[in-house]
């Protein structure tokens, strides 16, 4: 059992800063939090009295295996073991800074799910990571170097079968291209994001959608995805939100 003494203690509903707090740590869970002066003796005490204490934080988007330095995402010469070292690097970096829980929305299955799973065990250290995966997208699409490439009019259902079986978290599918291409093209039409969606809800996985165009959020909501990364409702010309499908 450790006890960290805290200076000040921020305990994440909203409330003010708790000053002069005892933390008890037991089987790497905290199972007492109380005033310094009511917390169990211990021979074990971590002196944080000029420090702050708050929760781990949580980053919902991100991509671990990437190297943030360049700008396609992966050097073309590099394998899978050297894209493993670096995420295993990020991962501990976000740590370092207080994430403690991190989705990553498309990474090479190879890459992403070892790296998740050594976490999980043990065997290295790192926030916890609820992943994707390769992101659902057609050939040359957007993120197509770390994608499950699905054509229109390949089996989209069959595609979401697969990531699950390789260990997905979630779904994720590229609707739009990105906006180093024509954010305004759409990869995926309603009936496609329907199937992905009723597919990954059988088999109990949420839908997380990357989408730029107006005309993709609508297909998005319209197909009761659970996540729409960006969401620009971008129009030829600029952006213009839909009233009715933003409060859908």
């Amino acid at each position: 059992m450790n006890v960290l003494k805290v200076g000040r203690l921020i305990d994440g509903t909203g409330g003010e800063p708790l000053l002069d707090m005892g933390v008890v740590v037991e089987n790497g869970r905290f199972s007492v939090i109380a005033p310094w002066g009511e917390t169990a003796v211990s021979d074990n005490i971590i002196d944080l009295s000029d420090a702050t204490l708050l929760p781990g934080f949580i980053d919902t988007h991100l991509h671990l295996s990437f190297d943030p330095t360049i700008f396609h995402y992966y050097h073309a010469d590099e394998t899978n073991e050297d894209r493993i070292l670096r995420t295993v690097g990020n991962a501990q970096a976000m740590l370092r800074v207080g994430v403690t829980t991190a989705c990553d929305c498309g990474s090479l299955n190879e890459v992403i799910f070892p790296v998740r799973d050594a976490i999980n065990a043990g065997v290295i250290t790192g926030p916890r990571i609820l992943a994707s995966g390769a992101a659902i997208t057609p050939p040359g699409g957007h993120g197509y170097v770390f994608g499950k490439l699905v054509g229109e009019q390949d089996d989209m259902k069959q595609a979401v079968r697969e990531q699950v079986a390789a260990g997905a978290d979630l779904i994720k599918v590229m609707v739009t291209e990105g906006g180093s291409e024509n954010p305004l093209n759409c990869h995926y039409q309603q009936g496609q994001i329907t199937a992905v969606v009723e597919e990954s809800h059988r088999l109990g996985k949420r839908v997380a959608v990357h989408c730029h165009a107006a005309d993709g959020v609508r297909y998005s909501v319209n197909a009761g995805v659970d996540r729409i990364e960006h969401c620009s409702f971008m129009v030829p010309g600029g952006y213009r939100v839909d009233p009715v499908v933003a409060q859908q």
